[in-house]
This record gives structure tokens, sequence and C-alpha cells, in this order.
């Protein structure tokens, strides 16, 4: 496998004794230097000079003895000067103390630099949880520049967490936090760390609000009642946690359908009186359960228009010491419903097991808008336990509406042949499915998501049809509330909450709220999804079946172990050569001394290090799926939950492309990929880059089309396909992008600005990375400058010569739109948020950007260690330790920008709906957020407020 020579992630055991040293003459100040006439000429922003502190936060344990720490810090220059900086430094907390050696460094001529030594101490009566900030400044003449940091005092914290098992080696998910009793012990798999500086020793326990016995083993199976936990690491803040589970058994029988709650608890410890919990919900089934019983957990009628079918499924468990038989007996039928009930008699159970039946209800064809049937269902067991529930169907003039979406898929994909290596025919599809869907609806062949094209925010806007700015989510993950006045970076997990439009901000309307206000809250609704975060977003308000790689419905199974991100059930040839590794094809920057060296150290587990940075990546994915399940799992857990819930509105994102996509990169760009010299494809190599690997995302959008057949099998066998919609579409596209391996450039917004004077955090805030970069500049004037020297700034790309590759759009531009030609557009008001621009504090606070910037030609921009703490980038990646900002990571696969606007979307309306005749095209531009007010049309809804897209138009090709 080609690597980078310059790269130092390939270490062994032998190399330790040699980092020690490195580091130790790293951490050695700077010797003083004389003073210099000369003063620089300042640039665009003004500075000269930089100060720079690779690992700027630090956890001391005063109580402990652990009360001295240091600093390193770089005094940079920007420009050619042998100016000395005159360096002070001083703390706002009264418990620290700090000073500074030498207080004069020169960095030398040209872009040299020069190392001071910040040394902290704090009193050993430091209350716990104070924090010190601490304030360097360096000054060059009557040039100033700051840089903060912090040091708190904290000994020891508790902390639980549910566990997805040994890193690599376990289970790779986490349990549900509400699990079902039926005899058999319960388990949690839970993590415990220590988020302090010292070592401790802390108690395990737990509260409960029923009786039950519950027991603690560690990874060996031993009873424990305490936990010895080290604090966390000097520089990457990394706190290593120890793996255990909880058994818990209900000594009384449960009320049936009613969960109770416990609380397991770690601490008090030896230095802390804190004590962590983490909640846990025990429930008992009862021997007969079903989710939407009347008086159940979901009591909910099925709706069903007349002649189609719905389904239930009951679950039978033997609740007693011995194996049983169940008799099952259903009373309340009509003879004009058709009724079936799978079976009537389960034959010996054993103790603690459970086995389902399936019952499908159809209405005549002539049934009343109205007419209820309810249906009871008893449950015998041949130990004498008896119980019965009711469940009833409804009949409705109400369509049932579904979004099936392939996650990051270009259009393009859609006319490959099934080989991916050019245009396809009948017969011949890369995905069948599909092109036979096309006979049913009307192809959109130029259609277009929103800027940014990313996740988060064109799910919402095909379920809104909002415009971004409207929404009010500008990044993936989360956002950003505030910046405070020790330039620290506020971060918040993306939330509804910060769905509100206009001037006043009302709160947004998606589809899902409008469908409960039409149908007086008779509409189930229900959002899928392998991207954890983005279900748990969209399922806050209104929306009742959750279903992503870690949560899944009753009964079900648990995410399943895959080998390899890529290779799905139905690769023909699962032996495709596997991805690269994160060292190889993420990291762009030499990280021995940030990452490497301290993990040496141990800073961080040295295997996991090792396997994380040198293991395909694809292979990684696999190991852990409650990070991401398989498409396949999420396709049979919306199947389960139709099959037992039959919801009304539902939204499913298959997102294996993206996931994989990212490090494996797009293949739907023929011109760009070049024979590898061997027979079929999966040596093929990009032009671009020499990470992508062409088959991996060809066999994911094969096994994605089957389960989109599967899909709809079940809708006609259910006989609701004809009076459904339909919505197949994506969020976005992906692009490959240009690698230095192959000669192009890497972009580096912050590098750029701070060659012009523009200093991170003191001038501006950046975050972002790929293809869609943030930045705020509270300054308009600065603001101007920093637009200007990006827009300015070009690159010598070796087919195209010299290029302009950065889109900056301002808030002016926001507002008004602009035009980037044969790249595409911004609309008005696409990325402009009224609320926010205007109410920056209101409901938490959340900062709009000022800037926003987008690369062209396939280029991509940088993604700094830092913003990998919070989550907020690109790809949703959130790492547990405090990467350095000078860690510089890149994917492989790309997308956010105006490039990667184009979707696919195929419009199916209900039959008899003649606007939308089925097997025809358009091919005038429309958009994601047209998805919802067409449905509003059809179902006779009145549009919300913030709807900003208009009704597909249909008519000509």
């Amino acid at each position: 496998m080609k690597t980078r020579s310059k790269y130092t992630w390939r270490i062994t055991s032998s190399l330790a004794p040699l980092a020690l040293i490195i580091v130790l003459l790293i951490c050695l100040p700077s010797p003083p230097y004389p003073e210099a006439e000369e003063l620089p000429s300042p640039g665009v922003g003004g500075a000269t000079f930089d100060l720079y502190a690779m690992f700027g936060e630090q956890i001391l344990a005063p109580s402990r003895g652990i009360s001295s720490t240091f600093y390193n810090v770089d005094v940079r220059n920007i420009c050619d000067s042998d100016a000395h900086v005159e360096l002070s430094v001083s703390c706002e907390s009264p418990f620290f103390q700090v000073a500074v050696h030498p207080q004069t460094v020169n960095p030398g001529k040209g872009k040299g630099s020069a190392r001071a030594r910040v040394e902290l101490h704090c009193d050993p009566q430091t209350p716990e949880g104070e924090v010190g900030w601490t304030r360097l400044v360096g000054r060059r003449g009557e040039e100033e520049h700051r840089i903060w940091l912090k040091v708190t005092a904290l000994s020891s914290q508790p902390k639980l967490e549910f566990s997805r098992g040994v890193a690599l080696t376990g289970e790779g998910y986490t349990d549900p936090e509400l699990q079902v009793f039926t005899g058999k012990a319960l388990t949690w798999k839970i993590a415990a760390t220590n988020q302090g500086g010292a070592e401790d020793i802390y108690e395990l326990g737990y509260q409960a609000n029923f009786p039950c016995q519950v027991t603690f083993r560690d990874r060996s199976g031993r009873k424990i009642d305490k936990v010895k936990l080290h604090g966390v690491t000097r520089n990457l803040l990394y706190a290593k946690p120890f793996e255990l589970k909880a058994e818990v058994v209900p000594l009384a029988e449960l009320p049936k359908n009613q969960p109770q709650t416990l609380s397991f608890t770690l601490g008090p410890g030896e230095q802390s009186s804190s004590v962590a919990s983490l909640e846990a919900r025990v429930m008992n089934p009862g021997m007969l359960f079903c989710v939407n019983d009347l008086s159940g957990l979901r009591p909910h009628p099925h709706q069903v228009m007349p002649g189609e079918t719905t389904s239930f499924i009951f679950h039978l468990s033997n609740l007693d010491a011995q194996t049983t038989d169940i008799e099952l007996t259903l009373s309340g039928q009509r003879q004009d419903w058709k009724v079936d009930l799978e079976r009537k008699t389960i034959q010996s159970l054993p103790p603690g097991e459970t086995e389902q039946v399936y019952l499908e209800v159809t209405p005549p064809k002539d049934a009343r808008v109205g007419e209820i049937l309810f249906l009871d269902v008893s449950a015998e067991s041949g130990t004498g336990r008896r119980e019965t529930l009711q469940v009833a169907v409804e009949v409705t003039g109400t369509r049932n509406i579904y979004y099936f979406s392939i996650d990051s898929m270009n259009p393009e994909y859609l006319y490959l042949n099934r080989e991916g290596t050019g245009p396809g025919s009948e017969g011949d599809w890369l995905m069948p499915n599909l092109h036979a869907f096309l006979e049913s609806g009307v192809n959109y062949t130029n259609a277009k998501c929103y800027l940014p094209s990313a996740t988060d925010m064109n799910h919402t806007n095909a379920l809104a049809g909002t415009l971004t700015g409207t929404q009010g989510i500008y990044m993936v993950g989360g956002t950003y509330a505030r910046f405070t006045e020790h330039d620290e970076v506020i971060a918040r997990s993306n939330s509804m909450e910060q769905m509100y439009y206009g001037e006043e901000g009302k709160p947004l309307k998606r589809i899902y709220e409008v469908a409960k206000e039409q149908t007086g809250g008779k509409a189930l609704c229900g959002f899928w999804s392998n991207k954890d975060w983005l279900a748990n977003l969209e399922g806050e308000k209104t929306v009742e079946i959750i279903g992503n790689s870690e949560r899944w419905p009753f009964f079900f199974m648990p995410p399943w172990k895959y080998r390899a991100a890529g290779d799905p059930q139905s690769d023909e040839n699962p032996q495709d050569r596997l991805s690269a590794s994160f060292g190889d094809c993420c990291m762009h920057s030499n990280n021995a001394e940030e990452t490497t060296i301290p993990t040496m150290l141990g800073q961080f587990d040295l295997y996991l290090a090792f396997r994380f940075l040198n293991m395909p990546i694809s292979l990684l994915f696999g190991k852990v799926p409650g990070m991401h399940a398989e498409d396949r799992y999420i396709a049979e857990s919306f199947i389960r939950s139709v099959l037992e819930e039959d919801p009304d509105v539902c939204y499913v994102n298959l997102a294996d492309l993206d996931n994989t996509g990212h490090f494996t990169g797009a293949s739907w760009f023929l011109e760009e990929w070049e024979p590898g010299g061997k027979k079929g494809i999966e040596n093929d190599r990009s032009r671009f880059s020499p990470w992508p690997r062409r088959e991996e995302c060809l066999d994911i959008l094969r096994e994605a089309d089957l389960l989109f057949g599967e899909f709809i099998r079940l809708l006609k066998d259910r006989g609701v396909y004809d009076n459904s919609i339909i919505v197949f579409l994506s969020d976005h596209g992906m692009e490959n992008a240009k690698d230095p391996e192959e000669g192009y450039q890497f972009i580096d917004l912050r590098e750029i600005l701070r060659k012009n004077g523009f200093l991170h955090r003191e001038d501006y805030f950046e975050s972002g990375g790929t293809e869609i970069n943030l930045i705020w500049c509270d300054d308009p004037t600065k603001t101007e400058l920093i637009e200007k020297v990006l827009e300015d700034y070009t690159v010598e790309d070796k087919e195209l010569g010299t290029v302009h590759p950065l889109c900056v759009i301002n808030r002016q531009e926001m507002r008004d739109g602009v035009d980037y030609g044969k790249f595409g557009r911004v609309r008005p008001r696409e990325l402009y948020s009224e609320y926010w621009i205007n109410h920056p504090e209101a409901r938490e606070g959340q900062r709009w950007p000022n800037l926003f910037v987008f690369p062209l030609y396939n280029y991509q921009q940088a993604a700094h260690g830092d913003i990998f703490a919070t989550g907020n980038n690109a790809v949703g990646i959130k790492l547990g330790i405090k990467l350095a900002e000078s860690v510089i990571i890149g994917m492989p696969g790309t997308h956010g920008g105006l490039q990667t606007t184009s979707i696919p979307l195929i419009f199916k309306a209900p039959a008899g709906y003649p606007l939308y005749s089925g097997g025809t095209e358009y091919d005038g531009e429309v958009e994601v957020g047209d998805i919802a007010p067409t449905i509003y049309r059809i179902m006779g809804w009145p549009f919300p407020e913030n709807v900003d897209g208009k009704p597909l138009q249909a008519r000509g090709r």
C-alpha cells in the first residue's frame, strides 16, 4: 500500500525511547535572543507573528499533589523579520501563579519560530472545579497578540456512559436504554471514566423504584463493587474507559407495559464526593405484548384505506419457570372484514423465550371512512396464565407518505450499467428496481439540493419544504452557540430547537407536524437512518418511531458486525480491495509531535491508536455497527416497523453510500477513472486521488437498490402501493477530492489567512472541512478583507492552470443570492437565516456564519483537529480526545459545495392523479424544497408559512 513517507504512523515500541528524547527536546524553552532593529512590514491583516500552543488545556489535581504544569507556546513569524517579541503572562484566578520563560524571544529570519514555556502552579487549597484562564501576550513594537491557556483544578470526576464494549473487539453497539424482562437477566454494557486529573477508586451502586438485584462484572466476568480509574492524560485529555456490565434481575413481577426506572451509579470516590449516574429502564411485556395495544406503550389504531392491508405483531413470552404451550383466541371479527391470524398455538415455549405471531386485517373496498374494527386478542398458557389486549383498525381517507433516500447519491448512478463502467440499458442497469419504479413516477432529471449540500439540512428541507436559511441549521452534527471572551468555542448538537424562521422566530413545521394537525393526531410518524445523530434530530418532535444503528424495535436483533463497509451481503465479489487506512488517506499534516508522541507516552491507548490509524477504514466500520449499521439492517428495521405498527408518514435514509464514500470515494464520473491493469474494475484508479475504491460504492448501490425493491414489494403485497405517495431522493451528491499524492494542492483556510496577517480566534473563528467551511468575524472591515483574500486566492492546477478555487458567500449574498455560472448558484435567502442573524442570543443562542466558503474544481478544505472535539464537521465525526489544531484532516470523498448539489428525484403520486403520470421525465430545474409542497397539494393540506418551495411541475420533458 502506498504511504506518505513523511508520516510517522507506523511505529513500534522500540521507538519509544527516541520519542521520549524528542519530547524532552520539544519541551525545552528557546534561549533568549538579542534585540533586533528591523521591524517587519505587516500583511493585509496586520499581524507579523502569532502565538500557538499545541495543547492549550490542562487538568490538575491539587488535592493529590498534582499542582504544576507547563505549556509550550510557539512564537511564529508570519513575514520575513528577525525582530524580537516580548512576552508577558497573567492569570484571572487568584489560585494560580504563572510565569513565562524566556520573556523575550526571536523567531529568527523568514518563517521561523521560537518556543517559550508557560509554567503554572496552583495552590493546594484550590477549590475543585476552579478554572484558571491564563492570558499570554506577545508584543513586537506596537503590535500585540494574545493566546488563552486553560487549566482546571479537578482531582476526580466520575462519568458513566452506555458502551459499545471494548474498542474494536467488543459487541460494537450499545444496549437499549429500555429493555423487556421475560425471565432472563438483563445486561447493560457500561463504560466508567474519570474526568479528573488523578487516580481514584469509586463505589459502584444503583437506585431503583422497583425491587431488583443488580450485579456488576468486569470484562473477565468477576463480580466487582469498586473500580479504580486513572485520570485524564496531560495533553490529549483522554480518559481511558473501564468496561463493565451491569446485570439486573427484578425480584417481583412488574406491572405490565409500565417501564420502571433504575440508575447505575459511580461514586463517591476516595478523592471525590461526586456521583455519576446512568439511567436505564425495565419493562414487563407480559405474556402477550403488542406495541399498539390500546392500553399499552403506544396506543394507536392503525389507519388504513379501504381494501388495503395492515398488520400487527403479537409477542408471546413464557414468563414462568417451565416450558409451556400458549393458546391464542381472537374476537371482534366482522364478516365483511378479512382478519387473518397467522397461528393460534405456540407449542413448547421454553422459559424466558419469546415468539411472535402476525395478524393481518383488510377492510372491504367499500368501507366508510371513520369505520373502526376493535379486535380482542387473548392468550392462555398451560400454566394457567391468561392475558387479553385490544387493537384497532380505523378506515381513513388519508394516503400514506413514504420518503426513501439513498444518502449521497449522484443521479448519474441511475444510468450506469450493471458493472458501473458505462451507460446502462434495458436488462443491464446498475439499479434495476429503481428503473422499474420510473414507470410509476416522474423522473426529475435536474433536481438540486440546497447549500450546504450536506446531510442534516437537506433531509429537513425535504420534510419541510424549506431553504437551509429558513430551517436554521448550517452544519452537520452541530453548530456554534457563542465564542467567549477567552476565545473558547461553545458548541451544541443540532436540534429542532434551532429550527426557527422569520423575524419572530416561529417554530418550523415539517410534514410530520402538518400530518398530525390534519389527521387530528392520528398519523403515526417514523424516521430511520444509520446516521444515528440524524434520526435522533428528526425524531425530537412529533415522530413516534425512531430507527437507527442503536435504536430498534422491541424483540428485534441488535445490529450485526460485518466484514467491511462496501462489501454488503449481496456483493458478488466480497474480496474487493479494502479501503486505505485513516492515517494514509485522511491525514494531511505531519502529526508526530501532535499525536503519535503523546500516544507513545501513554496519553492514549497505543494499541487502539495504532489499529485506528493503520487498519483499513472499511474494516473499522464493520467492527462498530452501533456507529453505523449496514443499510440492510436499517431497511429491515423499517420493514419490521411497517409490519408491526404501519406508520403513516415515513422517511427512510440509507447512508452506507455516504458513510463509506467519504473514505472510498464516488464512482459516477466515468471520465475520472483509469483502468487498473487487471480484469475487473476493483483496481481502477481515480486520476484525482489514489484512495478511492470504485467497486465499494457500486456494491452499496446494488444492495440499496435491492432493499428499495423489497420495500416496493411490501407495499404492493399490502395493497398500499397505488394509493401512496412515494418519493425517492437523496440529500446531496459526492465527488472525489484532488489529493496531494497526485500533485494537487490541499487548501487550508486558516493558513491562507495567517499568511495574510489574520489570526484565528483573534481576528475570526473558522470551522468545517472538506467542502463546508464557515467563518465568523464581528468586524465588518476585517470580514470584507478576509473575503477578498480568499476569493483572490489561486492554485496552479496541473490540468486547468491558474484557478480561483474558493467561493465565498457573505451575508448580503446569502440574502440576495449569487450566480456562479456553470457551477450553479446560491439562491436568494438559501443561506440566510433572518431569525438567527438578528437574534444570535435567543433560545440559548446560535451564531450564524458571516461567510460560507465552498471549494470548486474538486478541491477540498482542511478540517483542523480542534473541530473533531465537538463533532461539528462535515461528516459528523466526534473524537474523545483533544486533538491539536495543527492536525489537519481531509477525506477522499467530499460534498457540501456547489458541485455536489445534483440529486436524484423520482416522485410517484397516487394512482389516478393525472398531473404526475408515471414513466415521464421533467428536465427543468427543481429543488429538494419542492417535495413537501407537492405532497401538501395532493393531500389537500394547507402550506405552512415556512414553505419556500413550490409544487413540482411535471409536464414536458
